[in-house]
């Protein structure tokens, strides 16, 4: 419920901000430390990503793959691990820098 309640204050928040918030949610609520990082021992699809956080499979498809690629956000068997929850946080924050220069462009 209180997750579900999370996720609705998320609408109107950029793609990329509300997965990461949700992660961050996770991590807090249920993650662990490990050497790797924050472990969530978590299995969700990629639909069940979009369907949480309100935007298309295509759409999460994109920032999980991306943050992948990047290391800000590792899926695995069952789990996933954020090795540094400034990593992920920077990489929202990174994201609104660019918004703002198109937006000035």
């Amino acid at each position: 419920v209180a997750l579900t309640r999370k996720v609705e204050e998320m609408r109107g928040q950029r793609v990329e901000t509300r997965i990461a918030q949700l992660f961050l949610t996770l991590a807090e609520r249920m993650g662990r430390e490990t050497k790797e990082g924050t472990e969530i021992p978590l299995q969700l699809s990629r639909q069940e990503v979009a369907d949480l956080v309100g935007t298309t499979v295509e759409s999460a498809i994109r920032v999980l793959s991306r943050w992948g690629r990047e290391g800000v956000l590792v899926t695995g068997q069952a789990r996933f691990v954020i090795p540094s929850r400034d990593r992920i946080t920077d990489a929202v924050a990174h994201q609104r820098l660019e918004d703002v220069d198109c937006i000035r462009q």
